[in-house]
């Protein structure tokens, strides 16, 4: 199973009826079409910050509305790029002897230091530590915000023909809603009762391998603060190749339902509470925990063969 899961759009159910046009983040491609017009964008995850920051060139006004405080990336720092200033060896070796929340703690404190308080531009302030939540990436929008381009608005609370009305009580007339709320992991093509993964989570031994079907293998079912996903599929098809060809096997499977309890437990004492971080790891650390299943299962496989 390798279909993504950023198939299946999720849409907020609000009160009231908008008169305006709506699409999903999905469906959006251009911002020539906003031009003149007063937008919405809703939603602060990656594909919010970046939509808001390009459809603002050609709206006469955009507007963000965040339901959560994020801790927002720029694409370089101290004349790097991001990625080589926190880099994955920092994040590995930083959670690896830090333990939770103290990494959260001197991660913070590191962002604070290196990149300011973004909620001196508007931005709600993050309920959370650093990469307790998955990150989001805009280099240009604390620029358009200070420009005016864009609003930071609280979450919409309901319709009122081509009015919105926001959390705060404030209304504002609009032309165009674009939501940027994320997707749900769906598979279509199962029965649900083999296998769903509701709010997504999803009951997986190592994020890969369903327990009481272990032909059944997945790929890439997972969201991750990572520097790129690609070497964490790597990781991933590394272990179902040596399944595969015989040179890895799997414990019982009681221990695979054990495994994913405490996996689910300590997921949900790291990340924030929600469907958007229900299937969350950090990838450095993930990327290891794969190399170092492929050897304990390679020595079950091992042990097998010689009884």
């Amino acid at each position: 199973m390798a279909n993504g899961h950023h198939n299946q759009p999720s849409r907020p159910a609000l009160p009231g009826v908008f008169a305006g046009h709506s699409i999903h983040s999905q469906n959006y491609r251009y911002r020539e079409p906003y031009a003149g017009k007063r937008v919405v964008v809703v939603g602060f995850g990656n594909s919010g910050s970046q939509i808001a920051v390009d459809v603002s060139f050609a709206a006469e006004q955009t507007f963000l509305a965040i339901r959560r405080g994020s801790w927002l990336l720029p694409h370089y720092i101290l004349g790097l790029p991001i990625h080589k200033v926190m880099t994955a060896e920092l994040s590995y070796w930083l959670n690896r002897l830090a333990p939770w929340p103290l990494s959260g703690w001197l991660l913070t404190a590191t962002y604070r230091l290196l990149l300011g308080f973004p909620e001196r531009f508007g931005l709600p302030k993050p309920d959370h530590h650093f990469t307790a939540a998955l990150v989001t990436i805009s280099e240009n929008l604390l620029n358009r915000i200070g420009d005016g381009r864009v609003q930071i608005k609280p979450n919409i609370s309901q319709f009122d023909g081509n009015s919105v009305v926001f959390a705060d009580g404030s209304r504002e007339t609009v032309d165009a809603i674009i939501y940027c709320t994320g997707y749900q992991t769906v598979f279509p093509f199962l029965d649900p009762a083999l296998f769903a993964a509701p709010e997504n989570r999803l009951p997986l031994y190592k994020r890969i391998f369903l327990p009481a079907w272990p032909g059944l293998l997945f790929i890439g079912a997972f969201q991750a603060n990572a520097w790129g996903l690609l070497p964490l599929f790597e990781a991933q098809a590394h272990i179902i190749a040596a399944q595969l060809a015989g040179t890895y096997a799997l414990p019982s499977q009681a221990e695979m339902e054990q495994s994913i309890a405490q996996d689910a437990a300590a997921t949900a004492r790291r990340f924030v509470d929600s469907p958007r971080n229900h299937y969350m790891l950090i990838g450095p650390i993930y990327a290891d925990a794969c190399r170092r299943e492929l050897a304990r299962g390679q020595r079950r496989a091992a042990r097998r063969y010689r009884v």
